[in-house]
Formats: structure tokens, C-alpha cells, sequence
């Protein structure tokens, strides 16, 4: 995440206007509180610790969260943790989770026939983007629950 260091901060309570941003990528950004109005946003691509979405006075955040929670029922399992046994199961769920992906990474990892050593390795960022983000947000859902309280 973007911090104060070395000048990380330049843009905070900057104003564009009138800016084209066309093909423009922004990674590992603090976009809190960022307010777009009047602006074009076609084919725009999100991820990421979201929360508080609004898109043209619409909250979207519970459809996004719902959505996300079909993709990954985990989710759902991890914020109903209340019990020592519950732990014990997304433990279980984790762990399945983490085998099924180190077996996909190491496919990465290897020659392919037909994809280059260029696009392997796009392959490969690609999925420790995807890790980042996931561990950001288990992460974060993991110490929300803690802080729940654990019943035995």
C-alpha cells in the first residue's frame, strides 16, 4: 500500500480535470476517499480491498461482496467463525486451498509447449498479483473475525 516514503503521497488531495487516462494502470495505490464525477469509466477493471463502492449514487459494495462470496464460499465460512472447530475447518478449507494453488503455480513455473518464456513469467506475476490480493483479503477478514471473539 502506498505510504508517505519517498514521495508516495504527492497526489493526496490533487485534482485532475480534464485528464485523459486512457490504458493508465494503477497498482498497490491508496485510493480511499477518491471521488471520479462527470468522467468516463468504460471498461474499467477493479480489484483490490473494496468496500463502499458507489457507482452513480448506487452502493454496489453488498453485490460486489455477494458476488465475490459465490466465486469464494470460503469468504463466508471465514466470517462465520465462532468456535475453536470452526477455526479447526477453514484451517482445513486453507490448506486445501494453498495445495491447490502451489500445483497451479508450479505449472507456471514450468515450459509449456506454445507460450514463451515472456508470457510464462506474465503468467506467473499474474499469480502472485492474485496471492497478494487474496492473502490482503483473508487477511483482513481473518482479523476481523479474531477480534469476534473465540467460543470453544
Amino acid at each position: 500500500m502506498a505510504t508517505d516514503d519517498g514521495g508516495a503521497g504527492e497526489f493526496r488531495g490533487a485534482s485532475f480535470t480534464s485528464e485523459d487516462f486512457t490504458g493508465a494502470t494503477f497498482r498497490d495505490c491508496d485510493l480511499r476517499q477518491v471521488k471520479i464525477t462527470d468522467s468516463w469509466l468504460v471498461d474499467v477493471h477493479l480489484s483490490g480491498l473494496v468496500g463502499n463502492l458507489v457507482v452513480n449514487d448506487v452502493d454496489v459494495s453488498a453485490y460486489v461482496e455477494g458476488e465475490l462470496d459465490k466465486r469464494h464460499p470460503e469468504r463466508v465460512q471465514l466470517r462465520a467463525m465462532r468456535t475453536a472447530n470452526d477455526y479447526r475447518a477453514m484451517w482445513d478449507t486453507i490448506e486445501d486451498l494453498w495445495s491447490q494453488t502451489v500445483a497451479r503455480a508450479g505449472r507456471l513455473r514450468g515450459h509449456r509447449p506454445g507460450v514463451g518464456h515472456g508470457e510464462a513469467g506474465a503468467d506467473l506475476a499474474s499469480f502472485c498479483a492474485r496471492v497478494r490480493r487474496w492473502g490482503r483479503s483473508i487477511g483482513l477478514s481473518a482479523s476481523a473475525a479474531a477480534g469476534s471473539g473465540l467460543r470453544s
